[in-house]
């Protein structure tokens, strides 16, 4: 789903790749599982919870799952909100 070379990547990081993919892959079976947290934008903890100090925030449109962010737990709330990639 991702597009990386997973050879590439160390253990730790095929784990925290796996958690992202498996967050996207229950967004894609229950959209509104995540709690709305700041207009219309929801977060969703990564699996296993606990495991990953990281959500995916993501916006709901009728045709898509938009994710916006994969963001640290101890970070500022939503400072990703103003950068672009």
């Amino acid at each position: 789903m991702l597009n990386t070379t997973k050879t590439s990547l160390p253990e730790k990081g095929l784990e925290f790749l796996a958690a992202v993919e498996s967050g996207i892959d229950q967004l894609c079976q229950y959209p509104e599982s995540g709690p709305v947290k700041r207009g219309m934008i929801r977060s969703l903890v990564l699996p296993p919870s606990g495991r990953w100090p990281y959500s995916l925030h993501y916006s709901i449109k009728p045709a898509e799952i938009r994710v916006l962010a994969v963001a640290h737990h101890r970070r500022q709330p939503f400072y990703w909100l103003g950068k672009r990639v």
